[in-house]
C-alpha cells in the first residue's frame, strides 16, 4: 500500500508540473539629416582587444544551461507551448508527438513534416543547397528590396523568374500591388510587404480598419504567396508628415488582426527605422536612442516585438555616413575591403567594417532601454552606382565593392562583434534602378539591374555555388600520376540513410569541398545519391591523405586503386568510371 500510495503522489506531482509548464507562457533618410559622431579612422591606435567576451551563461546557480524537459517535449500532443517552455527557441514546433527545431531539422523544415531532399540542409526552416555544410546554416540571408517608382521594369512575372535565376529567395515589397503578389505565388520565395505611412492614422484610429486590410492584402494571397512579415510603416520618425504617434497603435491592431485570421504564427510585424532615430552612433558601445522617442515609441514597440518574437527592421547605410565625413572614415573601411579597422574605446571590440559598427550601435541601443534580446534584420542597405557631384563615394566600383562585400560578409560571419551569435538577415536596396524617384541622382541609381534585366554590376547571390558549364567535362580527382595512388567511393550496397548521414557528415564536420556538386554546378549531374557520396568522399579521404580509417564512414565507402574520373554530359547524366 505504501508503494501504491508514493506512485500516486509522484504521478500527481509530475501532472503539477506538466500543467505549469504548458501554463507558462522607403525612402531613405537624407545625408544631410542622418548624422553620426565619427572618430577620425584614417590612423587608428593600436588598442588591445579585451578577450572572452562571449563565454557561454550559465544559470543563476552556477550550472550550465539548463536541459528541456525530455518526458515533456516527447509527448507535447500537438502542443507547441510545451515545446517554446521547455526550451528558448520560439520556432519549436510539436511534429508527430515530439519538439522539433523547424530552422534545422531535415525532416520538419519550416513545418512539420517537409521533409528536405537528400541534396539539401534545413537552414533558416528553408531547404536549401549550402555545400551539405551546417555551419552556413549559422550565416545570414540575403533577400533584396523590390520597388517599382519607375515607368520602364519588366512585369512582375519575369521579376520572379530573375529573383530565381540569380538565387534570392528573399524579397521586401512598399505596398502590397496586387499583380506582384499574385506573380509571387508558389514561388517559393519569401515576402515581407508592406503598410504605408499614409496608412498609419486610419489603422491606429479603427481595428476594423486592419482586419480589412490584413484580410485583403495577406490573408487572401497566403499560402500560396509565402509573407513572411509586415511592415508597418517605413522610416516613420523622418516622415515629413509625422505620423510617428499614430505608429504603436498602428502596429498593435495589425498584429490583433493577425491573431483574428491565425496568420500572427507565420506573419510578424515591424516597423523599419532609419540611423537618425539614433542619438549616439560613436562608438558603437555607446549606441542610445533619441530621448524623445524612447518612452512614446521605442519601448512600446520594443515590447511589442519582444511579445511577438519578431525582429527590429533597421534601414543602415554607411554610404552616407561616408559621404557626410570622407575626410575622416576610410573608404576601405566603408567598402568592407581589407583595413586597420577600429576599436570600441568603450568595450574592446574591433571593427572592420562600418556597417558593423552602425548595426552594433543599434544593439547597444535597445539594450540601454532594457531590450538586449529582441533581434534585428537589416531591411534596406546599400550603395549608389551614380550621383551627383557632391555625393562622394557613389559609383558602379564602389557599389559592387560594397554589395559584392556585404553578400560575402553576410553568407560567409556569423553575426557582428557586439552579437556574433546573431546570424544578420539583410536586404539589399534595390533590385532594379528606378527613374521616377525624386531627389539626387544616387536615389534613382541603387540598383543592382536595369530595367531590361542586364546587371549594372556583378554582385553573386551565393558564396558557394560553381557555374555551370554546357559543355562536356572532365573532373579528375588527382594528379596525372596514379602510381600508389587511392581513391575512395561510396559503397552502393549500402543504405540510403547509411550513405545519407555520411554524406553529412564528410560536407559538414569533415569539411570536405562539396561545391562542386551543389545543384547548378560542375559535378550536380548525375543527381544521385551515390554520385554525390563518392565525390565527397573522396574529397574527405584526400583532404585527410588517404590515412588509414579515413574511407570508411561506417561501412559506406571503400578504397579503390583506379582514378575515377567523372564524364558529365548534362544532357544525359551520363556518368563513367574508368
Amino acid at each position: 500500500m505504501a508503494q501504491l500510495m508514493k506512485l500516486l503522489v509522484t504521478i500527481a506531482l509530475t501532472f503539477a508540473i506538466t500543467t505549469a509548464i504548458i501554463t507558462t507562457r522607403t525612402t531613405r533618410t537624407n545625408p544631410k539629416t542622418e548624422t553620426f559622431a565619427v572618430k577620425d579612422l584614417r590612423s587608428p591606435g593600436t588598442v588591445k582587444i579585451k578577450p572572452g567576451r562571449f563565454l557561454a551563461q550559465k544559470d543563476e546557480g552556477g550550472q550550465g544551461p539548463k536541459a528541456r524537459n525530455p518526458s515533456a517535449t516527447n509527448r507535447c500532443n500537438k502542443d507547441s507551448e510545451i515545446c517554446r517552455s521547455t526550451e528558448a527557441n520560439p520556432r519549436m514546433a510539436c511534429c508527430n508527438n515530439k519538439c522539433m527545431d523547424l530552422l534545422t531539422d531535415k525532416k520538419n523544415c519550416g513545418a512539420c513534416n517537409k521533409k528536405c531532399k537528400y541534396t539539401e540542409t534545413c537552414c533558416g526552416g528553408q531547404c536549401a543547397n549550402l555545400n551539405y555544410n551546417k555551419r552556413h546554416c549559422d550565416s545570414g540571408m540575403i533577400g533584396v528590396n523590390y520597388g517599382r517608382i519607375a515607368d520602364n521594369l519588366p512585369a512582375p512575372e519575369k521579376v520572379v523568374e530573375l529573383l530565381k535565376s540569380q538565387g534570392i529567395n528573399r524579397v521586401k515589397l512598399f505596398d502590397t500591388d496586387k499583380t506582384v503578389l499574385t506573380a509571387l505565388a508558389n514561388s517559393g520565395i519569401k515576402v515581407v510587404v508592406s503598410l504605408p505611412n499614409e496608412n498609419l492614422t486610419a489603422a491606429a484610429a479603427d481595428q476594423s480598419y486592419t482586419d480589412k486590410w490584413v484580410q485583403e492584402n495577406v490573408k487572401k494571397y497566403t499560402p500560396a504567396t509565402d509573407i513572411e512579415a509586415i511592415a508597418v510603416g517605413n522610416e516613420v520618425f523622418v516622415d515629413p508628415k509625422n505620423t510617428t504617434k499614430y505608429l504603436v497603435a498602428a502596429m498593435t491592431n495589425v498584429q490583433s488582426s493577425l491573431v483574428k485570421f491565425n496568420l500572427d504564427k507565420s506573419v510578424k510585424i515591424s516597423s523599419p527605422i532609419a540611423l537618425s532615430a539614433l542619438a549616439n552612433s560613436y562608438p558603437p558601445s555607446a549606441g542610445s536612442f533619441k530621448p524623445d522617442l524612447i518612452e512614446p515609441v521605442i519601448k512600446p514597440m520594443l515590447d511589442l516585438l519582444r511579445k511577438t518574437s519578431s525582429h527590429l527592421m533597421v534601414n543602415a547605410y554607411p554610404f552616407f555616413a561616408y559621404a557626410a565625413n570622407a575626410d575622416k572614415i576610410p573608404l576601405d573601411y566603408a567598402l568592407f575591403r581589407e583595413n586597420a579597422g577600429n576599436v570600441d574605446s568603450g568595450n574592446g571590440l574591433k571593427y572592420n567594417s562600418l556597417f558593423d559598427a552602425q548595426i552594433d550601435a543599434v544593439y547597444a541601443a535597445m539594450a540601454a532601454v532594457g531590450f538586449n534580446d529582441v533581434k534585428l534584420v537589416v531591411t534596406e542597405t546599400g550603395w549608389p552606382s551614380a550621383g551627383d557631384e557632391n555625393e562622394i563615394g557613389a559609383g558602379s566600383a564602389n557599389a559592387a565593392a560594397y554589395n559584392g562585400g556585404l553578400v560575402k560578409r553576410v553568407l560567409t560571419g556569423n553575426g557582428t562583434p557586439l552579437k556574433p551569435n546573431e546570424p544578420l538577415n539583410v536586404y539589399l536596396f534595390a533590385l532594379f534602378n528606378e527613374n521616377q524617384k525624386t531627389g539626387p541622382t544616387s536615389e534613382r541609381n541603387y540598383g543592382l539591374f536595369y530595367p531590361n534585366e542586364n546587371k549594372v554590376y556583378d554582385v553573386p547571390f551565393s558564396v558557394m555555388v560553381t557555374p555551370v558549364s554546357d559543355s562536356k567535362v572532365k573532373v579528375p580527382v588527382n594528379t596525372p600520376s596514379h602510381v600508389g595512388q587511392t581513391w575512395c567511393v561510396a559503397n552502393g550496397k549500402t543504405t540510403k540513410e547509411k550513405l545519407q548521414e555520411a554524406l553529412d557528415y564528410a560536407c559538414g564536420e569533415g569539411g570536405a569541398d562539396c561545391r562542386p556538386i551543389q545543384k547548378g554546378a560542375t559535378c550536380y549531374d548525375p543527381e544521385s545519391l551515390e554520385a554525390h557520396a563518392s565525390y565527397a568522399f573522396n574529397s574527405y579521404y584526400q583532404k585527410n591523405a588517404r590515412g588509414v580509417g579515413t574511407c570508411n564512414f561506417g561501412g559506406a565507402a571503400y578504397v579503390v586503386s583506379q582514378p575515377p574520373i567523372r564524364e558529365m554530359r548534362v544532357s544525359n547524366r551520363a556518368l563513367k568510371w574508368i
